[in-house]
């Protein structure tokens, strides 16, 4: 016999990178000689353009758990 769980997670994305060798109001942006250029935004916000990590490049942003339960099989 198996047995069945079922874990419901509310995760909230956060500003910050897996990796954090770039920083959190980096962007992405193409490969450039100078690897770091300020632009502004719509919003008149200036947004560090940077070539981010690999793994920032894969993974992207953070998610942290705000909660969590384990759910019944009539809550499935």
């Amino acid at each position: 016999s198996t047995a069945r769980r079922w874990l419901e997670a509310v995760v909230q994305r956060v500003p910050d990178y897996m990796d954090l060798t770039n920083p959190p109001e980096a962007m992405s942006s193409a490969p450039r000689t100078n690897a770091r250029n300020l632009s502004v935004n719509s919003n008149n916000d200036a947004t560090l353009l940077t070539t981010l990590t690999p793994v920032n490049q894969l993974l992207g942003r953070r998610f942290k758990i705000i909660a969590n339960r384990w759910l019944a099989s009539d809550e499935i």
